[in-house]
């Protein structure tokens, strides 16, 4: 566990790192962005056909 934090810590100092030259408020935003990307590709995702296949299978299980 204790290794686990470390590694995390260590991804937050490299985030830190590369996007230096913006303020708190802009990291934040493009934080805040980045979610809401994420949050639409789950709602409408983007119909590939493995995606497609995934949710009728997940369908067909609820089903019956």
């Amino acid at each position: 566990l204790k290794m686990k934090n470390q590694s995390v810590s260590h991804d937050i100092q490299r985030k830190h790192k590369r996007r230096k030259s913006e303020t708190p408020c802009q990291r934040e935003a493009q934080l805040f962005r980045d979610r809401e990307k994420k949050c639409v590709k789950r709602m409408y995702p983007i119909s590939n056909s493995k995606q497609k296949k995934q949710e009728n299978d997940e369908i067909q299980k609820r089903e019956g």
